[in-house]
């Protein structure tokens, strides 16, 4: 089970018709098919009702998609939370480094703990 694979499920659940999810997802609708019928055989169990009125989740395929949202969702805030660290400056440290992280014993640098202490929160005795 790929994340790949969940976004189509995710994809057909919302347009119930293959040939509709595949065009959101930016595929044709045969690999579409083919990683359905893969994620369904990886789980073991039918995901999707085919029917002549549209592609409809089963009970296993509700409980699959469940996750499958939180885990999109995730992702997708840890992109975001990537790209926001990327643009961020890094704190300097005591000694004057940028480096996130304390010089001296590799501890998380924080805000200035007094005037005659480093500019850390670790314990660090090699000041």
């Amino acid at each position: 089970m790929d994340v790949r694979q969940l976004r189509y499920a995710l994809a057909l659940a919302e347009h119930q018709h293959f040939g509709r999810a595949a065009a959101a997802v930016g595929i044709a609708q045969p690999p579409l098919s083919k990683a359905i019928a893969q994620l369904e055989g990886e789980v073991g169990f039918r995901l999707f009702d085919r029917t002549r009125e549209g592609v409809f989740p089963t009970a296993a395929g509700e409980a699959l998609l469940a996750r499958a949202r939180r885990i999109d969702q995730e992702l997708t805030a840890a992109a975001v939370d990537a790209q926001r660290a990327a643009r961020e400056k890094p704190a300097a440290c005591a000694s004057g480094s940028s480096a996130p992280r304390c010089c001296r014993c590799s501890r998380r640098c924080c805000a200035d703990s007094g005037p005659n202490t480093p500019r850390c929160g670790c314990s660090c005795r090699k000041w």
